[in-house]
């Protein structure tokens, strides 16, 4: 079983935040890639596919017997999570109705199956996963991206994506990155490629995933008609035609910011940063296709954008240099209103990640907690009035916290909020119940009620967990 790494968050919070957030989802783990210069036309990646043919899928579960067969047209409103045993499960928000997702398995040569970073379709039908399979000779693994039906893992996993032999995945315990569009029809997969990572788009079907961009680091976001793909690649923001097969066009550079993101609104804006000739720096809004660009603000450092389920208003965390900042945080976050071009301080103050509701009403923020520096502090921001409501403090999981490092990425495809805005999920380990003397991290799946009438409760061991996005 391919190890997962211990004590990452601590190096992570010394390095990885300094060398990867102005540079993002960077280099594959096995090797230390050097950004190009960017080049006057789209690149591609020759020969980046599945060195070798993709398996229609893996064996079949049996039927689980504590599965209840969803309905498509009701609340899905279900956790996935990757359990101690490094399979997927999900679970309904009170603990019960559990189903395990993918199918365990006898060692094989020494090596059993991993399978880890669940995501969900828009539809909140099927699910992505990332895996690791013993490969052809002794003491090696493959790494795959499989699809699986939530409401009936018995039909087995399909496999969508191979990487090449030798891969280790594009960071310490991950894989792959997958993101849907969001019409739930395609993916789009950052992986290992021949030499660096690529972008990989797969079509959910028995064909290859095709790569349409090589280089790193890598940051990408869907148009909300699924037609294009908007990938920051280095410091150049990338259009794709996924629909149309149309050139890929520049919309922009910087290396101020992390994830570009697009409205999944009718209208479907994208929101990026654009560097002015004079070194100044500005968050702008354009229609799908790149035109009418409007500055809605200007950023003097690092940049995370976000935004509201609404399409109209966006959350904007913005660094401000200056002696004595935490090097780690954003300084203020903003609200700003892509109609009336009013942009509000809601809170200044060090904030490490931070993500809408899906009602648009709050918005849930980390911050780094004191003692020990390696927890956060969690609480929830009333968009309206400006109160913040403190949740919990928690140690998290290494994988939970590596991903609160690329948060303006992973809250496009991993919900950490239910359906209704009334709770949240986190991975770790409470401050008040731990840790134990021994400092010991309890790794548990907590769900958390932001009205904090409800007491935190445990639903399950696991590393990482993910809310159904209906």
């Amino acid at each position: 079983m391919l190890p997962r790494v211990p004590a990452l968050l601590p190096v992570l919070l010394a390095m990885a935040v300094i060398a990867c957030r102005p540079g993002g989802i960077a280099t594959p783990a096995s090797t230390t890639a050097t950004v190009p210069p960017a080049p006057t036309s789209a690149p591609t990646v020759s020969n980046a596919g599945p060195t070798t043919p993709l398996a229609a899928s893996v064996a079949l579960l049996p039927a689980p017997s504590a599965t209840a067969t969803a309905t498509p047209q009701s609340p899905v409103d279900r956790i996935a999570y990757v359990g101690e045993d490094n399979l997927i499960y999900t679970i309904a928000p009170d603990g019960g109705g559990l189903r395990q997702i993918t199918p365990a398995a006898t060692p094989e040569r020494g090596l059993g199956p991993a399978y880890t970073w669940p995501t969900w379709s828009p539809d909140a039908q099927s699910l992505l996963i990332s895996g690791a399979v013993p490969g052809a000779q002794p003491r090696t693994q493959r790494l795959l991206v499989y699809l699986a039906d939530e409401a009936s893992p018995a039909r087995g996993l399909k496999a969508i994506h191979q990487d090449r032999a030798g891969s280790v995945g594009i960071l310490p315990g991950v894989f792959h990155y997958a993101i849907w569009s969001p019409d739930s029809k395609q993916a789009a997969i950052i992986a290992v490629g021949q030499t660096d990572l690529a972008v990989f788009i797969s079509r959910l079907d028995d064909q290859p995933a095709r790569p349409i961009i090589g280089g790193s680091p890598m940051y990408l976001t869907w148009s909300s008609d699924s037609d294009r793909l908007y990938v920051h690649q280095s410091e150049r923001l990338m259009m794709f035609d996924i629909a149309g097969g149309a050139a890929a066009r520049s919309l922009g550079a910087s290396t101020r910011y992390q994830a570009p993101v697009a409205a999944q609104d009718l209208r479907g804006r994208l929101a990026y940063v654009v560097d002015a000739s004079d070194g100044s720096s500005a968050v702008v809004v354009s229609e799908p296709d790149g035109s009418n660009t409007v500055s809605v603000t200007g950023v003097p450092h690092l940049t995370a954008i976000q935004w509201a389920p609404d399409g109209r208003r966006l959350a904007i965390g913005r660094t401000i240099r200056g002696e004595g900042d935490d090097p780690f945080s954003y300084a203020e976050l903003l609200i700003a209103d892509a109609e009336t071009a009013e942009v509000r301080s809601v809170l200044k103050r060090p904030i490490f990640a931070f993500e809408w509701s899906p009602d648009g009403r709050h918005v849930l923020i980390a911050e780094r907690h004191p003692d020990p520096t390696t927890a956060f502090s969690w609480s929830v921001l009333d968009v309206d009035d400006g109160s913040v409501r403190h949740l919990v403090d928690m140690r998290p999981t290494d994988e939970f916290g590596l991903m609160l490092v690329y948060f303006d990425q992973y809250a496009q495809s991993h919900r950490l909020w239910s359906p209704d805005g009334d709770q949240i999920v986190l991975a770790g380990d409470l401050l008040a119940q731990g840790p134990t003397q021994s400092d010991e991290l309890l790794e548990r799946i907590w769900v958390i009620d932001i009205s904090g009438r409800e007491a935190p409760r445990a639903v399950a061991e696991g590393y990482l967990a993910f809310w159904s996005p209906r």
